[in-house]
C-alpha cells in the first residue's frame, strides 16, 4: 500500500483530520516529485559521466605518440575530478547527495579500471599480479564508504573484498575448489563483523549490505559443498595447499572471535539474536571439521544438503518473520529454488527428457513466487498491525 493510499486510508477511518490528511498529501507529493527530480539528474549526471570516461579511455588507446606518465597522470586527474564533484555534490551542494553518491560509485569503478589501465600501460603481467590491483582497488575505495557511508559502495566494497580472498587463497592453481573451503568461514566473519559495524547507528546501513553479501556467499559455498566438487584439496601437499590451509585457519579463527563478540556485546541480549550467532557457530563448527578433517563422500554430501535447506528455510520463515524483512525471505527462497532446481538436474538430468526438467524448474519458480508473495503480505501485515 503506498503513503497516498494509507493517508485515505487513515482519514476514512477519522484517525486525522480532512485537513490533517490535505496537508500529509501535499508534502508527500512535492517530495516524490523531488525524489524524481533527484533520480533524474542522478541518472543524467552518471550517463554523462560514463561517456565521458569512455571518451577519455578512447582517446588513450589511439595516442599512441601519448607517453605511459602522461596517460597515467591524465587517468589518475580524471579519476580524482570525478571523486571531487561526487563530495562537491554530497557536502558542498547539499541538496544533491544522491547524485554524488552516484558519482563517487562511479569514480570507485574508474579507480579500479584506471589501476588495470595503468598495470597495462607499463607491461605489467595481470595474471600475476591480478590479486594485487585488487587488493589496491579494495583499499582504495574502503576510506571513502566509511566517509559517504552509501550502500551501493558498500556493495562494492563487500564483493571486493570476497573476490580478493579467493584470488589470494587459490595462489593462482585452483580457483573453483577454494571458493567453498574459503568463503564459509570468511562470509561467517563478514556477518558477524556486519553485527559489530551496526551496533554503530551510523554504519547501520552499510553494515546491512555487508551482512546480505556475506550471507549470499556462505550460501553459494555451501551449495558447492552439496554437489562434492571439491575433493580433498585442505589433505593434499604443496605451497598452494599449504597457503590454502592457513587462509581457512586464520578465517575461521577470525569468525569464531567475531561471533563470540557479538554474543558477548550484544546490549539487548534477546533471545533471537543470541539465536542467530549461535546457528553461525554450528555451520562454522561443522563446516570447519568436514573441511578439515573429513574427505568429500556421499554421506557428507548428505549433511550439507539438510544444512543447506533447514537454513533456508530458517532465513525464510523465522528471520523473515522476526525481522520484518521481505529481503531476508527473498534471499532464503532464491537459494532454495537454485538448489532445488540444480539438484533435480543433478539427479535426474540424463535421465528424463531435457522438456521435464524445464517444466520442473518453472513449477519450482512459479512456487517460489507464490512464497515470495505469501509471506510478503504476511510482513506487510506484522507491519500494520
Amino acid at each position: 500500500m503506498n503513503i497516498q493510499k494509507q493517508i485515505q486510508e487513515w482519514k476514512n477511518k477519522e484517525i486525522i483530520s480532512a485537513e490533517q490528511s490535505k496537508v500529509m498529501l501535499e508534502d508527500v507529493t512535492k517530495d516524490s516529485q523531488n525524489d524524481k527530480s533527484n533520480v533524474l539528474v542522478a541518472i543524467i549526471s552518471i550517463v554523462g559521466s560514463i561517456l565521458l570516461s569512455i571518451g577519455v579511455v578512447m582517446f588513450l588507446e589511439e595516442a599512441k605518440d601519448v607517453s605511459n606518465l602522461v596517460k597515467t597522470i591524465i587517468i589518475i586527474a580524471f579519476t580524482a575530478s570525478i571523486y571531487y564533484l561526487g563530495y562537491y555534490f554530497i557536502y558542498g551542494k547539499k541538496k544533491l547527495p544522491k547524485v554524488g553518491n552516484s558519482l563517487v560509485f562511479l569514480a570507485s569503478l574508474l579507480f579500479g579500471a584506471s589501476i588495470f589501465y595503468i598495470a597495462d600501460f607499463y607491461k605489467v603481467d595481470l595474471y600475476t599480479h591480478e590479486k594485487w590491483v585488487l587488493l589496491i582497488w579494495f583499499i582504495g575505495v574502503l576510506p571513502h564508504l566509511f566517509i559517504v557511508k552509501s550502500k551501493i559502495i558498500a556493495f562494492l566494497v563487500a564483493v571486493l573484498f570476497y573476490v580478493c580472498l579467493v584470488f589470494f587463497a587459490h595462489d593462482g592453481e585452483f580457483v573453483g575448489s577454494v571458493v567453498p573451503y574459503t568463503l564459509i568461514p570468511a562470509g561467517i566473519f563478514g556477518f558477524a563483523i556486519s553485527g559489530l559495524i551496526q551496533k554503530k547507528p551510523l554504519f547501520n546501513e552499510i553494515g546491512n549490505i555487508f551482512k546480505i553479501v556475506s550471507v549470499n556467499a556462505t550460501l553459494l559455498s555451501l551449495l558447492w559443498f552439496c554437489f562434492g566438487k571439491n575433493g580433498n584439496n585442505l589433505q593434499a601437499s604443496g605451497k598452494a595447499y599449504v597457503v590454502l590451509l592457513v587462509y581457512c585457519i586464520v578465517f575461521t579463527l577470525a569468525a569464531l572471535t567475531a561471533v563470540t563478540m557479538n554474543i558477548v556485546f550484544e546490549r539487548n541480549k534477546d533471545i533471537f539474536t543470541r539465536l542467530v550467532n549461535c546457528i553461525l557457530l554450528f555451520v562454522l563448527a561443522l563446516s570447519s571439521f568436514v573441511i578439515f578433517f573429513l574427505a568429500q563422500s556421499q554421506g557428507i554430501m548428505l549433511i550439507f544438503n539438510l544444512l543447506f535447506i533447514a537454513l533456508t528455510l530458517i532465513i525464510i520463515f523465522y528471520i523473515g518473520n522476526k525481522t520484518q524483512d521481505i529481503l531476508a525471505v527473498n534471499i532464503g527462497i532464491f537459494w532454495l529454488v537454485i538448489f532445488t532446481i540444480s539438484r533435480a538436474i543433478d539427479l535426474f538430468g540424463d535421465k528424463v527428457p531435457s522438456f521435464v526438467i524445464v517444466s520442473f524448474s518453472g513449477a519450482v519458480l512459479v512456487l517460489g513466487g507464490i512464497l515470495v508473495e505469501k509471506q510478503r503480505k504476511k510482513l506487510t501485515l506484522y507491519k500494520s498491525k
